[in-house]
C-alpha cells in the first residue's frame, strides 16, 4: 500500500513511496560547478553523481561534488529544472539544452526555448513583487476601502467561512486542425492552505496542487513529482494572483492594503509576493483586477481581468466570468466558471 496526496481531480500526487509510474532519469553530463564558475563544459564521471529533484548531476572531481553538496542551489538547474523560457511551473527541461546566464544554470525544453531566453531573459524571469512602502494616511484609507470591498462581497465572516469549493470551466479549444474538449479548474480550501489548479485537453490532464505543507505537479498519464522550492514559490504567487485568494487574505488581515489619493476607488493589495490593484464601484464591488503575471506567450507583463458576472457561494459573492487582457491587449472574449462545493479534499489517504 502506498500513501499519496489525493487531488480533487481524482488523481494521486506526491506519493511518499514511489509514484507507481515510470520515471525518466535525466542525467546532466557536465560538471555543473565548473560550468557555473567558469563557463567551461567539462564532462563528469559516472561514479561521481548526485541526484536532486528530477536530475542526476555528474562531476569531474570529488572536490566539485563536495562543493555541489555544500551549496546545491548555487549550481543546480534553476526552477528545479523546469524550462527557463516557459517558467517554473512548466514541464521539465531537457538537460541537453542548457545555458549559464547571470551565474545561474538553466535548462530548456528545446533549442528555440533556449534561443528565446538568451534574447529576452529579463521578460521571462519572475520574482516576488516588493512590498510597497506607503504613507500611513494611504494605509488608513486603504483599510476603509477594504472594509467596503468585504461588505460588497458578503462580509468578512462569510468570506472566512467559504469552506472548500472548486471553480470549473467547460468548453473547447482549437489548436491546429483539431478541436479539443477543454476543462479548467481551480480548487480552494484556503483556511487549510489548500489550493489546486489544472487543465484537461481531451483525456490529457495536468495541474498543480498544494495542501499547505507539500506542493506537487499533477498529470493523469505521466508521473507526478514534488516541486522544487522555487516552483513552490511560483505556485504561491499564482495562488496569490487569484481574486478569491486576494479577497480571503483581506478578510484574514494577512494582506497589506492601501489606497492612493489620485485613484481613491482602487484598492492596492500586497500578499504572497503579489501586488494587486482592485478597481471598485462606489459600493465596493470589485470590477477589475490587475497584477504582474505570465501571459499567453509566457512573457511577464501586466495582466488584467474585467469581471462581468458573479455567483453566490455560501453567502459570498464571487466573480465567475471575466475578460482577460495582457499588456493592454485582449486575450479572451470572456471565460465563465461555475462554483461547486468541493466534497473530496486534498488529503493524505491510502492508495491502492
Amino acid at each position: 500500500m502506498k500513501y499519496g496526496l489525493t487531488l480533487l481531480f481524482g488523481l494521486t500526487i506526491c506519493a511518499v513511496s514511489g509514484q507507481g509510474q515510470d520515471r525518466v532519469k535525466r542525467v546532466f553530463g557536465f560538471d555543473p560547478v565548473i560550468l557555473v564558475r567558469t563557463g567551461e563544459s567539462v564532462s563528469g564521471k559516472a561514479d561521481l553523481e548526485v541526484s536532486r529533484y528530477e536530475f542526476t548531476y555528474l562531476f569531474s572531481s570529488t572536490e566539485s561534488k563536495a562543493e555541489f553538496i555544500r551549496n546545491p542551489k548555487k549550481y543546480e538547474f534553476q526552477f528545479g529544472g523546469a524550462c527557463g523560457r516557459m517558467g517554473p511551473l512548466s514541464g521539465i527541461g531537457n538537460p541537453n539544452h542548457f545555458l549559464v546566464k547571470g551565474g545561474k544554470l538553466y535548462s530548456f525544453a528545446s533549442a528555440p526555448c533556449k534561443q528565446t531566453f538568451e534574447k529576452h531573459s529579463e521578460k521571462l524571469l519572475e520574482f516576488d513583487d516588493p512590498k510597497p512602502k506607503v504613507m500611513r494616511a494611504s494605509i488608513v484609507e486603504g483599510k476603509k476601502l477594504a472594509e467596503r470591498v468585504l461588505a460588497a462581497h458578503g462580509g468578512r465572516n462569510t468570506i472566512l467561512n467559504l469552506g472548500a469549493f472548486e471553480m470549473i470551466h467547460l468548453g473547447s479549444h482549437v489548436a491546429g486542425n483539431r478541436t479539443y474538449k477543454f476543462e479548467s479548474r481551480y480548487a480552494f480550501h484556503l483556511a487549510n492552505g489548500m489550493y489546486a489548479d489544472g487543465e484537461t485537453w481531451d483525456d490529457y490532464q495536468y495541474g498543480n496542487a498544494t495542501n499547505g505543507k507539500k506542493s506537487c505537479f499533477v498529470s493523469k498519464h505521466k508521473w507526478d513529482f514534488e516541486m522544487h522550492p522555487e516552483q513552490v514559490r511560483s505556485l504561491t504567487r499564482k495562488r496569490g494572483q487569484h481574486f478569491v485568494s486576494v479577497l480571503w487574505a483581506i478578510a484574514k488581515r494577512r494582506a497589506h492594503v492601501f489606497s492612493s489619493f489620485d485613484s481613491p476607488a482602487t484598492l492596492n493589495v500586497w500578499h504572497e509576493g503579489v501586488a494587486t490593484k482592485l478597481e471598485t464601484s462606489a459600493e465596493g464591488k470589485v470590477l477589475a483586477q490587475e497584477f504582474t503575471g505570465r501571459g499567453p506567450n509566457s512573457f511577464m507583463g501586466l495582466a488584467r481581468r474585467e469581471f462581468s458576472e458573479w455567483q453566490s457561494h455560501n453567502g459570498a459573492s464571487l466573480p465567475i466570468r471575466w475578460q482577460e487582457f495582457f499588456d493592454g491587449k485582449p486575450t479572451s472574449i470572456g471565460t465563465s466558471y461555475t462554483i461547486k462545493p468541493l466534497l473530496d479534499l486534498i488529503v493524505f489517504s491510502p492508495q491502492k
